[in-house]
C-alpha cells in the first residue's frame, strides 16, 4: 500500500510516495491539468492545493479520467484542510473518493419526491445561480462585504460551499453551507429563520444551535475523516433546502457550486 508525506522544507512543498520498497516525488500530473507550475500548496485554497489534489487522486486511482472529475471535491474536503505535515495512504484517499462519489450520486438522485413542473408555475429559476459562492457574497456586491444579511462575526475565513435558493425572488431569502479551515467546523446559514422541524433535525445531526448570527455549526470529524463530515452535510443541507423549497412550492435544486 502506498503512504503519501508532505512536509514544508526549505526548497518549497515536498510530497514523497512510499511503495514499500521505494520512495519517489509525486509526480503532479501537469499533463492532465496545469494548476501550479510552481509546486504543490495545501491548508488552504490555492492553485498548488489543487494540482495537489489531482496528483493524488490519480496516483492513488490509477485511473486519470476518474482524477479528473473528482480531484476538486477532494481537494476543498481533503487538501484544503491539511496540516503543515501529513500522512495519507492509498486507502486513506480511495475512501475519500469513494464517499465523494456516493454523496455525489445521492445529490444527483435528489430527494424522493413528485418534482414534476407546475404548468401555471411561471416563476423564473435563476435566481437559484445569482450567487457568487467563492467569494460568498452577491454579484456586483464589494469585495470584503461577505455573505448578505447576517454578519459573518468570528466565522470570518468562511469559504462557501454551496448555495440554495429557498424562493423564486433574485433577492430572497438563501441557505448557504461553509467551512471555516481556522475554526475546524462548517457553518449551514440560512437568512431566514427555518421552521423548527428543520431545527430540530439538525440538532439529531449534530449541528450545534441557533446563534446570534443566525447559523449552525458543525465540527469536522477527527484526523482524516473530514470528507466524511463533508458528505454527510452536503447530503443534509441539499435535503432541508429543497425541503423548504417545496414548502414554497417551488422544484428541488442542486445547491450552486464553484
Amino acid at each position: 500500500m502506498k503512504v503519501y508525506r508532505g512536509q514544508r522544507t526549505h526548497g518549497g512543498w515536498a510530497v514523497t510516495v512510499d511503495d514499500g520498497t521505494s520512495c519517489r516525488t509525486l509526480d503532479p500530473r501537469l499533463d492532465l491539468k496545469t494548476h501550479s507550475r510552481s509546486g504543490f500548496a495545501w491548508g488552504h485554497a490555492a492553485n498548488g492545493s489543487a494540482q495537489l489534489a489531482l496528483a493524488l487522486v490519480a496516483d492513488a486511482l490509477g485511473h486519470d479520467d476518474r482524477a479528473e472529475a473528482l480531484y476538486q471535491r477532494f481537494q476543498f474536503n481533503v487538501v484544503e484542510v491539511l496540516p503543515p505535515a501529513w500522512t495519507l495512504t492509498e486507502n486513506q484517499i480511495r475512501a475519500a473518493v469513494r464517499d465523494i462519489e456516493r454523496a455525489r450520486t445521492k445529490l444527483i438522485r435528489g430527494p424522493a419526491r413528485d418534482v414534476s413542473p407546475d404548468p401555471s408555475n411561471t416563476r423564473s429559476s435563476t435566481p437559484d445561480h445569482t450567487h457568487d459562492v467563492r467569494t460568498g457574497r452577491e454579484p456586483g456586491r464589494p469585495a470584503g462585504t461577505g455573505t448578505p444579511g447576517p454578519g459573518r462575526g468570528h466565522f470570518s475565513d468562511a469559504f462557501a460551499l454551496g448555495t440554495i435558493a429557498l424562493s423564486p425572488a433574485a433577492d430572497g431569502p438563501k441557505a448557504r453551507l461553509l467551512r471555516s479551515v481556522r475554526l475546524n467546523q462548517l457553518q449551514l446559514r440560512f437568512d431566514e429563520k427555518p421552521a423548527a422541524k428543520y431545527a430540530t433535525r439538525l440538532r439529531e445531526n449534530g449541528w450545534q444551535g441557533w446563534d446570534a448570527e443566525q447559523a449552525w455549526t458543525l465540527p469536522f470529524d477527527p484526523e482524516y475523516q473530514r470528507w466524511r463530515t463533508h458528505a454527510a452535510a452536503e447530503k443534509l443541507f441539499t435535503e432541508i433546502g429543497n425541503e423548504i423549497r417545496a414548502d414554497a412550492g417551488l422544484p428541488p435544486v442542486r445547491p450552486v457550486s464553484r
